[in-house]
């Protein structure tokens, strides 16, 4: 779509010269395609003869049985809409960056070919690179919202955070006062075991104490979601005459660190000494974390150097009180699970496992606004019920996430604003899905994410979402090898399942609950 303009120029002897395409979505249930036209505002109007004329070069080289809509868009700026544009990039994009980047003293200096964009950061806390990187996409998005060109500077300012952390600190020290629960800092524990490494500290930081890049710093909690993942790295050839470098595959460790309904992801590599100690990490276990918290993806991340395993003495109760299961559903009722295929007298049904005739599944899947579970919203939830190695039941809903969704999530999943409008909001449609899973196994492809979401906006309603949970992918990773990726798409092709609808919550919940089905033969 992006050579669109190229082609009209191309018929037109370069009459929409001025015109630029900024942005193109497409939604699947409607089969509609929306384009953003942006025009300088020294062109003033562009006529209704001119818009008959670009329709119809635009149906000319779509040349598809589609609907389609065009926006024409005046393009102009004032410091005031970029403060704006910049924080809503900021909040979207880069929201570990909101605190830091100082939008409201930004200055420009324009001059005939270029606009200088001014910014200040607060130094000390963010790398170069992720600097550099931010600067890059941030000019790049500004540049592709207006016709000026732009250049973004960012100054660094050596000052500490003030004013936002302190109002986030006021705003905790409120609900803690409100909930009877004083903060905690710090936690005693007992030393069990040494895993790796030999620095252990016996009052260790709560992961809530962790907001701020910082090295050398010691962390307890409860270990979940312990995958091993791999990581390609080039390494230099030192047997080589010539200097040159191969790809080698490397495995690390990926965790989230969970205190107190807080969470940190964590990451370990291990090397030579240490791939079998870490072997015994374990989903579950609570330890003592010991490395540098850095700044990585725009988010907090836990590089570990040291583990060791602790009982912690003193757990703070739980403040929240949990709703017990609701007696009926409210808004979203399961729906039996209809398979439509010709039947065979000659095909073998087989007899499900143990496993599955011992135990309820729930196969769940979320459609959001983005990816970090404490910035972005549930806009779907989709998900089936295996009883007796059999999908029985489904639970589908849209979810009004009483925010916009950003294209960039509308691309991804086709869910646009219209489509949630009306949709139950988040607690009560999580309200029915907590009822769905009562008494049963969760599962979900790459549960880390899914689970992260339900839990966080569940906890807000007073739902425990505290299920035995199974995560599809690594049973994937674990029992199916020789794949060259393990996206749901890859995995269900290799197992000769079909995925219709992919990123589609309910689609992708069915076709995980099958791949799952098939590897459950490997669990007792």
């Amino acid at each position: 779509m992006y050579n669109l303009i190229e082609f009209i120029n191309k018929i037109t002897k370069n009459k929409y010269h001025y015109l630029k395409l900024s942005d193109v979505s497409f939604n699947k249930s409607s089969n509609k395609l929306s384009l953003v036209l942006l025009y300088p505002d020294e062109v003033g109007v562009i006529s209704e003869m001119d818009r008959i004329e670009l329709m119809a070069l635009i149906n000319q080289y779509i040349d598809m049985d589609l609907e389609f809509e065009v926006r024409f868009v005046k393009s102009f700026y004032d410091d005031e809409y970029l403060k704006t544009l910049i924080n809503n990039f900021n909040a979207s994009e880069f929201p570990a960056l909101c605190a830091l980047v100082k939008t409201a003293d930004l200055t420009t200096v324009e001059d005939a070919e270029i606009t200088k964009i001014n910014l200040k950061c607060l130094k000390g806390y963010i790398s170069k690179e992720q600097l550099a990187k931010y600067n890059e996409r941030l000019t790049n998005f500004l540049n592709n919202e207006f016709f000026h060109k732009f250049e973004v500077e960012i100054l660094e300012l050596d000052e500490r955070l003030n004013s936002s952390l302190l109002e986030n600190k006021k705003q905790e020290a409120i609900e803690n006062s409100m909930s009877n629960v004083l903060p905690q800092k710090f936690v005693k524990v007992e030393i069990i075991e040494q895993i790796i490494g030999d620095d252990s500290s016996t009052t260790p930081l709560c992961v809530s104490s962790v907001i701020l890049p910082e090295t050398k710093i010691s962390v307890v909690g409860t270990v979940k979601y312990l995958l091993e993942k791999e990581f390609i790295k080039k390494q230099k050839v030192m047997d080589s005459k010539e200097e040159r470098y191969a790809k080698v595959k490397k495995n690390y460790y990926a965790f989230s660190l969970e205190n107190n309904g807080k969470e940190l992801n964590c990451v370990y590599f291990p090397n030579q000494l240490t791939e079998q100690k870490i072997k015994k990490l374990q989903d579950g276990m609570e330890v003592v974390l010991t490395g540098d918290v850095e700044a990585f993806n725009d988010k907090l991340s836990f590089k570990v150097k040291h583990i060791t395993k602790v009982k912690i003495l003193e757990k703070r109760k739980n403040s929240i009180k949990f709703k017990s299961v609701p007696k009926n559903y409210k808004v979203v009722f399961p729906e039996d699970y209809e398979v439509i295929s010709q039947s065979n007298l000659f095909d073998d049904v087989e007899e499900p496992n143990d496993y599955l005739k011992n135990n309820t599944i729930v196969v769940f899947d979320l459609e959001t606004t983005g990816l970090n579970h404490e910035d972005c919203q549930i806009v779907e939830i989709g998900a089936v019920k295996i009883e007796n190695g059999k999908i029985t039941k489904k639970f589908s809903t849209f979810v009004d996430p009483e925010a916009e969704i950003p294209l960039d999530a509308t691309r991804i999943h086709g869910i646009t604003d219209a489509m949630v409008m009306g949709a139950p909001k988040v607690d009560v449609a999580l309200a029915d899905f907590y009822k769905f899973c009562e008494g049963s196994t969760i599962v979900a492809y790459n549960i880390d994410f899914d689970y992260k979401f339900i839990n966080y906006y569940g906890r807000k309603s007073g739902l425990n979402f505290n299920h035995p949970q199974k995560d599809a992918l690594f049973m994937a990773r674990q029992y199916i090898k020789g794949l060259k990726n393990y996206k749901l798409k890859t995995v269900t092709e290799s197992m000769g399942i079909l995925l219709n609808n992919a990123h589609r919550a309910y689609f992708d919940a069915a076709a995980t609950a099958k791949v799952f089905i098939k590897l459950s033969e490997n669990l007792k």
